[in-house]
């Protein structure tokens, strides 16, 4: 019993972990050569399951994603902090409450992927507002590409949990960039 969950043990968190304490150490090297040689065999995967090792490939693209969600976070807010009228404050406000729900849950995703939260990241500088439109337009712009990105991901991923989860980031979004264009046409009246 303790053999197999040596064999399925993921050192990885465990290094980031000993790389604080002490970087050029490696605990347990004859436990890690043991369980690393069986990961050699033809057909053996240290993770086969879902969000386990064939999607930890796409962790850079994951975290780009958590990167482009904190900057339009940031861009929705600078955004509701001037808005002109009650109803596009109540939209903002939705889109702002969504971002934010969107980052907690690629960082869960990252998280379950690897094993490492991903702290919140620093807020982007924020951006200048020359007209609230303008903000809007690049808001829109940001939610449809992001829309867009996130199904190409899904599409270039065997993961099927991991393709799910993208799929459903993205009509999220196409839903977001919809509310963004009703608002400005509302605006533009």
């Amino acid at each position: 019993m303790e053999q197999q969950r040596a064999e399925e043990y993921d050192f990885r968190q465990h290094d980031r972990i000993w790389q604080r304490v002490s970087p050029g150490m490696v605990p347990y090297p004859s436990l890690r050569g043991e369980v690393q040689a069986e990961l050699r065999l033809p057909g053996a995967e240290a993770n086969p399951c879902c969000l386990g090792s064939v999607a930890a490939e796409s962790l850079p693209v994951l975290e780009g994603f958590l990167e482009e969600e904190q900057q339009v976070l940031a861009l929705e807010q600078m955004l509701l902090r001037h808005v002109p009228t009650p109803m596009a404050a109540a939209v903002l406000e939705r889109l702002v409450k969504g971002g934010e729900e969107i980052r907690r849950r690629l960082s869960a995703v990252i998280f379950l992927i690897d094993g490492y939260w991903q702290e919140e990241g620093q807020l982007m500088p924020r951006p200048r507002l020359r007209r609230f439109t303008e903000g809007l337009r690049t808001a829109y712009h940001l939610e449809i590409c992001g829309a867009q990105n996130y199904e190409r991901a899904a599409e270039g991923t065997t993961d099927a949990c991991l393709s799910r989860i993208l799929r459903q980031l993205s009509q999220e979004k196409y839903t977001r960039a919809d509310r963004v264009l009703k608002l400005l046409a509302g605006h533009c009246k």
